[in-house]
């Protein structure tokens, strides 16, 4: 039987967590740890698909439970590799019954693993990864710990959405600092330079433009030597046949 009230509090501390900045590397090992005791296993672990397809272990409540799930990343095969591949719970209640995953039964089940249970982690309708509990005696989950299960892997998928957008959002913050930042400098470049050769600041500007394209310099940096006073302003292109009489 599951504890609901438990429950309820892991729910509530994961839900917490997802309006605070954390790291994904934190958070899964806690959920493994918190699975293990609500749901009287001994042991769980998070399997990802990684940007090639292939699974890769990411977080377990210990070693032993890390060994067992890198073990399914060797052999190819195991509770998780199935889950991930179908989309659908795999619940093994003891190994020793099955004739499936002959790599990785004996192997198993000499670590000490009896019973096995995977449920997928899905977004959509793509299958990204597995939460995996394990047991040391053979035995079933009863219906509300299948439920708990499958929901916790759920909430770990959400985690996944959410460190995406964050680290979308991150981004678009940089370059978008990133070009505040460009603009500023390029402004500053274009007022030095009207004075400079006394013109207005649309002639210093084509006439900085064009000697970033004609020497194949990012804009950015071109200005930023002249603001630092590294370039020196007479050795800039002239922006077309007039640009010799540009100064007042």
């Amino acid at each position: 039987m599951v504890d609901h009230v438990k429950l309820l509090q892991v729910l509530v501390d994961f839900a917490q967590t997802l309006v605070r900045t954390y790291r994904l590397d934190d958070v899964l090992p806690r959920l493994c740890a918190d699975v293990t005791g609500l749901l009287a296993v001994d042991g769980a672990g998070v399997m990802l698909e990684d940007r090639h397809g292939d699974l890769r272990f990411i977080a377990a409540s210990n070693d032993d439970i890390g060994g067992i799930e890198q073990l399914q990343v060797e052999t190819g095969e195991g509770p998780c590799v199935t889950a991930h591949r179908t989309g659908t719970a795999v619940l093994i209640d003891d190994l020793e019954t099955t004739a499936q995953m002959p790599d990785f039964t004996p192997r198993a089940l000499a670590a000490g693993i009896r019973a096995v249970y995977s449920f997928p982690m899905r977004i959509d309708d793509v299958n990204v990864g597995a939460l995996n509990l394990y047991r040391a005696a053979a035995g079933s989950l009863d219906e509300d710990a299948v439920t708990a299960a499958q929901l916790l892997a759920d909430l770990a998928t959400t985690y996944l959405l959410s460190v995406d957008a964050v680290d979308r959002t991150t981004r678009l913050a940089s370059q978008l600092q990133q070009a505040l930042d460009s603009r500023i400098v390029i402004e500053q470049a274009k007022g030095k330079l009207s004075a400079i050769w006394q013109v207005d600041v649309t002639t210093a500007f084509e006439r900085l433009r064009r000697h970033a394209r004609d020497s194949q310099r990012r804009l950015h940096d071109l200005a930023a030597d002249v603001v630092d006073g590294r370039l020196d302003p007479d050795s800039i292109t002239p922006a077309g046949p007039s640009a010799l009489h540009d100064r007042r």
